[in-house]
């Protein structure tokens, strides 16, 4: 293991972007965002897809460059396209438009089509929050899971957030549709370790907890078994109706994931007593953490509080990040 500072991480992958040709403005951006999600403790959706990205853009299959655009609008909902640009920037500029429109009107939607990986879900929901706004925000992916009662798999894990904004714990929750996500499953099969509880089948139809097995099939499991299954399903539709793009069955169909569809929903609370929203938040969360714990030794969190304490700890300490991990980012940095 490595301890790796914010400002260090920070400067090393906008050097990087640059080196690979992001205009300036996205080069820190991608930078800021990737940095963040690493050192809120979200690694999997953080440094560690680094080289992935890099990989997709000198292949040619992410053009940095692309500017996202709007194409069509129906009152407070708006259709963009993508232009199979930067994941993170297209849903950076997609919240803050869903945002402005929310100031105006009071709700605000972006639905995105032609656009990559965003990274973590999260990471629109903290934008969000930030300035006072609430947020529902969902993409769709490739098949990764088995629609319940099949085989085969046919659904995407389809990452959702939903924030709540608070002037110092917001609510924010971040979750796939599967019970580990993708990046959460690589990474504990680097460390050659079981999953807590299962988190996907075999190839022979085996709920198990071994990621790399489960990684192998490629059977993840949906959360809450055919809730899951059918919450993911409702979320591709919705994402490929309103956006005018890419269902899973269509992402299915090409060599590699590109050109997802996602939404962005803003909900505007200025108009409302800042000071009553505020007092019900806290009655929320003062009953949630009210409740006793199985484990006297364990404490109640509700959704966004470990990353506060994770992103006040990494900060001042510096992360610890596996030596691997750091180095084939530095490594990329080095080549040629």
């Amino acid at each position: 293991m490595v301890r790796v500072g914010f400002e260090e991480m920070l400067k090393t992958l906008e050097d990087l972007f640059l080196k690979h040709r992001f205009p300036d403005d996205r080069a820190r951006l991608c930078a800021e965002r990737i940095t963040e999600n690493s050192f809120d403790g979200i690694i999997s959706h953080g440094v560690f897809m680094v080289p992935w990205l890099i990989e997709r853009v000198t292949r040619g299959s992410i053009d940095p460059s692309v500017e996202p655009r709007p194409v069509g609008s129906l009152g407070v909902i708006e259709q963009w396209d993508g232009g199979g640009g930067l994941g993170i920037y297209n849903a950076v500029r997609a919240t803050e438009r869903a945002l402005e429109i929310a100031t105006e009107f009071g709700m605000g939607c972006v639905a995105l089509k032609n656009t990559n990986h965003w990274f973590r879900a999260g990471s629109y929901g903290w934008q969000a929050a930030r300035s006072g706004a609430g947020l529902i925000a969902w993409t769709n992916t490739e098949s990764n899971m088995p629609v319940w009662g099949a085989r085969d798999k046919s659904v995407g894990n389809n990452p959702l957030v939903v924030a709540v904004p608070h002037p110092r714990t917001p609510i924010v929750l971040d979750i796939s549709m599967s019970q580990f996500a993708l990046g959460k499953l690589r990474l504990y099969a680097r460390s050659d370790s079981e999953l807590p509880v299962p988190g996907g089948y075999n190839d022979e139809g085996e709920l198990i907890s071994d990621p790399g097995k489960i990684l192998e099939s490629g059977r993840l499991l949906p959360i809450g078994f055919w809730k899951g299954s059918g919450l993911a399903i409702v979320l591709d539709a919705l994402a490929a109706v309103l956006s005018g793009g890419l269902s899973t069955a269509v992402l299915d169909s090409q060599e590699e994931e590109r050109n997802v569809s996602q939404v962005f929903i803003a909900f505007n609370l200025e108009g409302f007593d800042p000071s009553s929203i505020e007092g019900q938040v806290e009655e929320i969360l003062g009953h949630l953490h009210d409740a006793r714990p199985v484990d006297p030794g364990q404490s109640i969190r509700h959704p966004g509080q470990r990353v506060l304490e994770l992103r006040e700890s990494n900060r001042r300490d510096g992360l610890m990040l596996d030596e691997e991990i750091w180095e084939s980012v530095r490594r990329l940095y080095r080549s040629p």
